[in-house]
């Protein structure tokens, strides 16, 4: 559940199959821009082909700082494009209680005049390597907001009557997009709608931005990724290494283990006593020679020089 700490009251929540999803936080991101003060970023786990819903809620800590009781405005953005949104009334809101609405995907109306439901669900995005230009530029374009719910919160007065009209659905997420496009964002998914259903009637109508479309009360952000994605930005830890011992075989884990348990049980020498020092000895054909002494001196041998004798006569 997404809260902006200076607008106490105001939540917003992504639901998947009815579910509050798991938010998290990159701590090394820095948001600026001149929204920066009521800008709320959170990252969800996207699971693909599968439902999601947006949930605003109001509750009666909101009233109590307000000086005014104002109607509000939850409008919802996927990926770059409106796909509607809620009022919270001022005239039949109980701001006693806490309120809330689900926004589950976009409404219309089938060509009988029945109100409609496309519901919002996850879908893959794969990364290609596109080498055309004007491929390249327009897949840019689609990216920026690619993967990303945005909530605005806005102070608004509701004025006109009713309109039951019927909106065209916004187009399907892109299947795939260049990689070049992605620039190391690490996509996954976009938001697709899924099939039609029948729906109970809804109606909207026109509104003054109080403090202007420009100046909203909160933003909230919504980035949703693959687990995998999500480790990637390093949002979430990364799995931790499998153990070696686990990857050898049972013979070898077994035999292993054995040597260790074996090595834990051999005896070991009580501390401070030192072993005893065992003499080596040799045993040679005449005897037993110790060589711990110094190594017997060899016997030199004796050599007698006589002087030359010339033999030859004169």
């Amino acid at each position: 559940m997404a809260v902006l700490d200076t607008l106490p009251g105001i939540t917003v929540s992504i639901l998947i199959n009815g579910q509050s999803a798991e938010e998290f936080i990159d701590e090394g991101e820095e948001i600026d821009g001149p929204l920066a003060p009521v800008t709320v970023v959170k990252y969800i786990e996207a699971i693909s082909d599968t439902e999601f819903a947006v949930k605003a809620s109001v509750h009666p800590v909101f009233w109590e700082n307000r000086l005014m009781v104002d109607d509000i405005l939850f409008q919802v953005w996927v990926d770059g494009k409106c796909v509607g949104g809620t009022y919270c009334r001022n005239e039949i809101v109980d701001i006693s209680v806490p309120w809330f609405r689900m926004i589950e995907g976009f409404y219309g109306k089938d060509v009988i005049g029945r109100s409609t439901l496309n519901p919002f669900k996850f879908a893959d995005v794969e990364i290609v390597e596109v080498a055309d230009k004007v491929i390249i530029d327009k897949d840019v374009k689609a990216a920026a907001a690619l993967g990303q719910i945005t909530v605005e919160v806005f102070r608004v007065a509701v004025v006109g009557a009713e309109i039951y009209s019927q909106g065209v659905l916004p187009s399907q997420a892109l299947s795939e997009i260049s990689e070049k496009a992605v620039k190391g964002r690490a996509l996954s998914h976009g938001t697709a709608f899924g099939v039609t259903k029948i729906a109970p009637q809804r109606s909207t109508r026109d509104c003054v931005f109080l403090d202007g479309k420009d100046k909203p009360l909160a933003y909230f952000k919504f980035r949703y990724r693959s687990k995998e994605a999500l480790r990637q930005l390093l949002v979430i830890p990364r799995s931790p290494s499998p153990d070696l011992f686990d990857t050898l075989p049972a013979a070898e884990r077994e035999r292993l283990a054995r040597e260790a348990f074996q090595q834990q049980q051999s005896p070991k020498p009580e501390p401070g006593i030192k072993p005893e020092r065992v003499v080596k000895r040799e045993r040679s054909n005449t005897g037993i020679v110790d060589l711990t002494g110094d190594a017997p001196t060899a016997k030199q041998r004796k050599t007698t020089m006589q002087t030359p004798i010339d033999l030859t006569e004169d």
